[in-house]
């Protein structure tokens, strides 16, 4: 993993495994965000409800669910089948080109159920 996110577009500068990683490294994140916000106790949440992902991607590159993968599976492996949920993953091409902070590979936002 590269020091300070990893940069640049899956399909150009990126393999699916570094993408994989990094959308892993994104789920860790979100946990963290999830944990702070139950007061530091994550079996306050019911389920994950949905990911949105959105990916640097070249051109041509289309095995973005893959990518997703990374996070998705984190969750399972964190929740178990309360992780199972939703995904959205908007063809982030035109999106990320000019928007995604630093050049960054991608982002991901997430949707939970907490009680």
């Amino acid at each position: 993993m590269r020091a300070g996110g990893i940069k640049g577009k899956l399909g150009a500068d990126i393999e699916v495994e570094e993408g994989q990683a990094a959308a892993r490294l994104c789920g860790l994140n979100l946990l963290a965000q999830v944990k702070a916000a139950c007061a530091g106790d994550l079996d306050r949440v019911k389920r994950v409800v949905k990911l949105n992902g959105f990916v640097n991607v070249a051109p041509d590159f289309s095995p973005i669910p893959q990518v997703m993968n990374g996070c998705s599976d984190l969750m399972v492996a964190v929740f178990g089948d309360a992780g199972k949920h939703a995904r959205a993953r908007p063809w982030a091409w035109p999106i990320c080109r000019s928007t995604l902070p630093w050049k960054l590979m991608g982002c991901l936002k997430s949707a939970d159920q907490i009680g």
